[in-house]
């Protein structure tokens, strides 16, 4: 789980964004999200978080870390 396919669907998508919307993006494996990402967010900034998903053998774990 720690380097699936999303993780590199994710680092895909993060490289778009920067390109094409000149924002900042990250991709973090979902088994990462609690221990660094989720620290970082802010209730005052609103910070804008999207999970991919996929339907794979690793799904009910995802959604365990990301919930």
């Amino acid at each position: 789980m720690a380097k699936g396919t999303g993780t590199f669907v994710s680092e895909f998508a993060a490289c778009k964004f920067n390109q094409i919307a000149e924002i900042h993006a990250e991709a973090y494996p979902s088994a990462e999200f609690r221990h660094g990402p989720l620290a970082m967010l802010d209730e005052v900034e609103r910070t804008a978080v999207i999970f991919i998903i996929l339907d794979d053998e690793d799904l009910s774990q995802t959604l365990m870390n990301i919930l």
